[in-house]
């Protein structure tokens, strides 16, 4: 009996010793999950960061492109409006100029028919005699003053128009 005590006090041992292995087991297996989480949420918090400045720095390399190629489609649609301004403006003068020379022969033409006119009207008071009246003599420059009335039938009763592009004159 005293064997079987033994043996019961040796497992009884064992068993508290065995309670206080596995007791101590797992208070450093808590522990080594404690360290392990802390180490994940470290771990974490830095793949998080790298990856906001990874987003961070892909986002400021897709907005300096958007912004480049905003800027040379700028300066192509400044440089195409200033095409057309420049090609508009050369047209506008070309017309311009041709307006000109048109308004320029119609002028020319004009001061052809005067004097034409003025010709034929000296002409024509050349061969007329003029008719001395007695009342009719400058009393400075004792000169005769000549009494030439123009004929019924001349232009002189309408006035002078010329059509332009503008309307009558």
């Amino acid at each position: 009996t005293s064997k079987i005590a033994d043996l019961e006090e040796k497992l009884f041992e064992q068993e508290s010793m065995t309670q206080t292995l596995r007791e101590k087991y797992e208070q450093q297996l808590e522990q080594l999950q404690r360290q392990l989480e802390a180490k994940q949420q470290d771990q974490l918090q830095k793949l998080e960061a790298m990856y906001q400045e990874r987003i961070q720095k892909a986002v400021e390399t897709a907005l300096k492109e958007q912004q480049i190629i905003l800027e040379q489609r700028m300066a192509q649609l400044t440089q195409d409006l200033e095409t057309k301004h420049y090609q508009e403006l050369v047209q506008e003068q070309q017309r311009s100029a041709q307006l000109i020379e048109e308004e320029r022969k119609k002028m020319r033409k004009l001061v052809q028919a005067l004097a034409l006119r003025e010709k034929k009207l000296l002409s024509k008071q050349k061969h007329r005699r003029p008719v001395l009246q007695g009342d009719n003599v400058d009393s400075d420059n004792q000169k005769p003053v000549y009494n030439v009335a123009p004929p019924s039938s001349s232009s002189w009763s309408k006035p002078l128009s010329a059509s332009t592009t503008r309307g009558r004159i």
